[in-house]
């Protein structure tokens, strides 16, 4: 993206221009019985829609070649990403722990000036996202099953160790059994790490930060497309539930 143009702002300008055309497109429709004062009404809002109009094709004019200037300077996937075919002779699908990040990490495959734009200050990351949300992830578990510690285990172990079980979503759960055909997607063995702390992208903190409050709500509980202006719109979670609190 060309310096000083965002994603997120070529994003809300599309997604403005989208709204402008629905609204062009809408029908206009008169009541067979309206009187002097609703024409003259319906006049001044057609002059006013033909005002519109005219905006509109002016953002066209000038919205479409930024677009094209923006995205044009961005290198093409294809030209650094390596295909499938080649991954998959670094890894195989199967019983393979190789690391990718290891041995091809992401500084090495992105253009310098994508890899810039990607990467962050984690540390800055982390004490943001953590003040955004309200709480670090380390300090909200080890309620359930505090018993099982860090550590590799085996499948044999759900039997040891049954609190095991309430660690894991039962869709999850039920691969942990011996691997081995005819059977694929098996877990026969598994590490439990200490909780590590959720963050998010520098960037995207700092926008949901800046916008906080910002977003707004139509009567039915869905977003006013042109309320939100970039970031999480409504951040802030119930711990303990999904639910979202839309301040």
């Amino acid at each position: 993206m060309q310096k000083g143009i965002e994603p997120w702002q070529v994003d809300q300008a599309r997604k403005a221009l989208i709204f402008l055309y629905l609204d062009f497109f809408e029908l206009n429709l008169r009541a067979p019985n309206s009187t002097a004062e609703t024409k003259n009404r319906d006049q001044i809002m057609d002059y006013l829609k033909l005002i519109k109009r005219v905006v509109i094709l002016l953002l066209t004019a000038i919205f479409l070649p930024l677009v094209s200037w923006g995205t044009e300077s961005l290198p093409h996937p294809d030209s650094y990403l390596p295909h499938p075919t080649e991954i998959n002779k670094m890894k195989k699908l199967m019983d393979d722990d190789t690391d990718l990040m290891a041995i091809s990490p992401p500084k090495s495959l992105l253009p310098p000036e994508i890899y810039e734009q990607m990467s962050c200050d984690l540390y800055e990351a982390k004490r943001q996202t953590a003040e955004i949300i309200g709480f670090k992830s380390p300090d909200v578990v080890g309620k359930i099953a505090p018993e099982i510690r860090p550590g590799k285990y085996m499948y044999k172990d759900l039997e040891k160790y049954p609190a095991l079980k309430e660690l894991f979503p039962p869709e999850l759960l039920f691969h942990i059994k011996p691997g081995g055909p005819p059977f694929a997607g098996c877990i026969p063995e598994f590490e439990i790490m200490p909780t590590r702390q959720l963050y998010w992208y520098l960037r995207l903190c700092e926008m949901t930060k800046k916008n906080l409050g910002k977003t707004k709500l139509d009567e039915e509980g869905y977003i006013l497309p042109l309320s939100w202006q970039g970031g999480f719109p409504f951040p802030l979670i119930k711990l303990h539930s999904m639910n979202v609190v839309p301040t």
